[in-house]
């Protein structure tokens, strides 16, 4: 029987060496119990405001739909800590299955256990041999880290947990299943080790902080990487992020524009949240856990999912009257998708919602309406303001201008955009 050499590796408390034969590496992992033993789990629940106050089921949230801007306003380091829900994950990702198979999933912004862990790791290890994953790599930030240190801290290090599919699918996942390594570095996703894991992995897949969408997507797509992320819809109009859109090098995923989703967050600002804002509109109740409540999430993507390349019914003409142009574009506007002429080829203004429908092989995206070298040539001489489409002297919001594809693809059947 072939044996091992222990190798010199300082252990930290609740943590066990042993050597993974599956991989051939010496690993950590954590001792059976770890979670309950070494961490507080206590789940913070609010005190009710007034007797009878409501406590939604997942059946009665999923009814409602009223706006707030809580992702829009997580540039604070706690807004940040916004966990995807499991059940999010589940209905996002069933759509781009055939993509995991033979791959290495990597989940940077992802810790797996205890308060603030995360449902991606979760939802690959559970589906692990479902997939036909390779290999799962989840990388955790270390709040207290700083920088690369010349020996381990186990203070400040960021952990990376790579799982290889050592056991059966399960819905239950124990930490001590998982290899356990210890970052020199705090575990940034823009930190050395990480960037060098991103560089070898496959897909990526996570939600990042939200306050660094920006970064996190420009290295992604320097690194010519495929992934499913989840951000803000207001980040089409970013100029980092809406030439990517533009020209179809990443688009919305699956999951349609509007609806609501629900994160897990911090019992900081669980406290917080349910002190400054309305329940139902801020937050909501759901199994007795405190939940953000989002309207402008969304999902992000470059690997194709069947909404893709599906076609947007049209069934409107075109007329002057119902279809003004604008004072300052040469541009019509069409205030909703489903109200889009067939039968005009010119440049349409549409508002950005749009891209949750959008066909390359329908309609190409032209630009954004702002002032830009890139839109002087539909400018419309005479007018002082090209910030914003303006119709009859009334500013309105940002569009985004489209036009007809002029020949359609034959080999592909025209059929409307079935509403899931």
């Amino acid at each position: 029987m072939k044996t091992f050499n222990n190798p010199n590796i300082k252990v930290p408390q609740g943590f066990e060496l042993f050597f993974n034969t599956l991989t051939g590496n010496w690993a950590l992992r954590p001792v059976k119990g770890y979670s309950t033993i070494y961490y507080k789990k206590d789940t913070f629940v609010p005190k009710k405001k007034e007797e009878g106050a409501k406590i939604f089921s997942e059946e009665e949230v999923e009814e409602k739909s009223t706006r707030n801007s809580n992702l829009t306003k997580a540039k604070k380091a706690k807004n940040d800590e916004f966990y995807t829900r499991l059940a999010d994950i589940v209905d996002e990702l069933k759509h781009y299955e055939e993509h995991f198979k033979g791959k290495v999933i990597y989940c940077p912004c992802d810790k797996l256990f205890n308060e603030g862990q995360s449902n991606f790791g979760r939802y690959f290890i559970c589906k692990f041999h479902k997939l036909g994953v390779k290999k799962l790599i989840c990388t955790q930030w270390n709040p207290n880290g700083v920088g690369v240190v010349k020996e381990y801290d186990f203070e400040k290090c960021g952990i990376k947990w790579e799982y290889n599919g050592e056991k059966e699918d399960s819905e239950y996942v124990d930490e001590s299943d998982i290899d356990t390594y210890f970052l020199k570095g705090n575990g940034s996703f823009d930190s050395d080790e990480c960037k060098e894991i991103m560089r070898n992995c496959d897909i990526v897949v996570t939600n990042p902080p939200f306050s660094l969408f920006r970064q996190f997507v420009e290295q992604i797509m320097t690194m010519g990487k495929k992934f499913i992320i989840v951000g803000n819809h207001s980040a089409i109009t970013y100029k980092e992020i809406f030439p990517y859109l533009k020209d179809n090098k990443m688009w919305l995923g699956y999951k349609p524009l509007g609806g609501e989703m629900y994160f897990h967050i911090t019992d900081e600002y669980k406290e917080e949240i349910v002190k400054t804002k309305k329940e139902g509109t801020g937050w909501v109740e759901i199994g007795g856990e405190v939940m953000a409540r989002v309207t402008q999430a969304c999902w992000f993507t470059n690997l194709e999912h069947s909404k893709r390349r599906a076609f947007i019914g049209l069934t409107k003409k075109y007329n002057p009257t119902d279809y003004p142009k604008y004072d300052n574009y040469d541009a019509i506007e069409v205030g909703r998708v489903e109200d889009i002429p067939k039968d005009y080829d010119g440049v349409i203004g549409v508002p950005i919602t749009y891209f949750g429908k959008h066909n390359p092989n329908q309609f190409e995206v032209i630009g954004i309406t702002e002032k830009s070298e890139d839109m002087k040539s539909l400018y419309i001489e005479g007018n002082e303001k090209y910030d914003r489409p303006y119709l009859n002297g009334k500013r309105m919001t940002a569009r985004l201008l489209i036009r007809k594809v002029k020949e359609l693809p034959t080999e592909e059947k025209v059929k409307p955009l079935m509403e899931s």
